[in-house]
């Protein structure tokens, strides 16, 4: 969610990269559930979000719910063709 409140350039393209791997820490102290986050994805008008992760582990598969809140795509974490 830091990411989000970052100041973008008004004439830019806003563009966000999460690289983990890890699942999210939801709820944490400031997010209550990554529905939470979809939102905050739309509302921040992010034009493009990509995410470096580890796409077949179960616990991590919720962050491709972000990838319905703006254009992106995700890459597998540690495969070199990506």
């Amino acid at each position: 969610m830091l990411a989000l409140s970052q100041p973008f350039s008004p004439d830019g393209s806003r563009v966000v990269v999460l690289i983990t791997d890890a699942p999210p820490n939801v709820p944490d102290k400031d997010t209550q559930s990554i529905d939470e986050v979809v939102i905050a994805v739309r509302e921040a008008r992010i034009d493009q979000f990509y995410l470096v992760m580890r796409t077949a582990d179960p616990r991590s598969q919720v962050y491709l719910k972000l990838l319905n809140a703006s254009r992106g795509i995700a890459f597998e974490l540690g495969r070199g063709s990506d």
